[in-house]
């Protein structure tokens, strides 16, 4: 976990000492760019900066999550995220619109995700027939290319899409491997809806997080609604919706995909 941490770190100013409103200053810093510049005019930036920003800012949400999180639901969900980025079980691509990324993907728009911001990041899924005609399993987390500006104007709801995102790739990559290890298939636990749920609730916690800590911040009508379902966070899920991260991440075995 170490070289994780490190990254991570490396991503975030030094100390813990500062709250989610600042946590974008760091990279912004170090990339030589001017904040309300971005989000004025974000096509002040080239192309490839802009894209190379996105995924920046994108992950250093993640890293948050994993190093200065208060909450342990956040730190693994964060760490998963991460390890499974690390890893390349999941591909990052910054678009300019995610219907039409999904449909140059293959996705039919009801496979869509519903009722979100489309300035926020999705995770799509593929699973289709090798060559050997065994079902395999794609994962894309598209950004589209507006998350830059919204992020740093609206770091509070873009940090906790982050988390909600982070959670649907755990759920995608990882908990497909645990069930398979640890022959955990209860219905209850791995249906679509507990992925919403779990998803959802880690949305909530940030809020939670940063209501605590005194944070400004405003909020989208559907976040603020998600909220109200979860206002303790992953505490208000049903019992035996949670699970915590595994000590040795098995993203090396196979599972079948039904």
């Amino acid at each position: 976990m170490s070289r994780f941490i490190e990254a991570a770190e490396f991503l975030l100013p030094p100390g813990g000492n500062y709250g989610i409103n600042t946590i974008f200053n760091y990279v912004l810093a170090k990339e030589a760019v001017n904040k309300e510049m971005i989000i004025k005019n974000p096509n002040s930036l080239n192309q490839e900066k802009r894209r190379r920003l996105t995924k920046e800012v994108f992950i250093t949400a993640i890293a948050y999550l994993i190093q200065r999180s208060g909450s342990p639901a956040l730190n693994d969900i964060g760490y998963a995220a991460w390890c499974i980025i690390e890893r390349n079980f999941a591909q990052i691509a910054v678009v300019k619109d995610l219907f039409t990324y999904a449909n140059e993907l293959g996705f039919s728009l009801r496979d869509a995700p519903t009722n979100y911001n489309p300035k926020l990041p999705v995770v799509f899924v593929r699973r289709k027939e090798n060559d050997m005609k065994v079902v395999v399993q794609e994962t894309d987390i598209a950004i589209p290319s507006d998350f830059l500006p919204f992020a740093l104007e609206n770091p509070v709801e873009s940090l906790a899409a982050t988390a909600g995102i982070s959670s649907r790739l755990r759920d995608t990559v990882l908990l497909p491997k645990l069930r398979l290890q640890q022959k955990k298939n209860e219905p209850q636990f791995s249906s679509s809806e507990a992925h919403s749920q779990r998803s959802s609730a880690s949305i909530a916690e940030v809020i939670l997080e940063a209501k605590i800590k005194r944070e400004s911040f405003q909020l989208s009508k559907e976040l603020w609604a998600i909220f109200s379902i979860f206002p303790n966070g992953i505490e208000s899920l049903p019992p035996k919706i949670w699970y915590k991260n595994p000590p040795f991440f098995p993203l090396d075995s196979d599972p079948e995909f039904n």
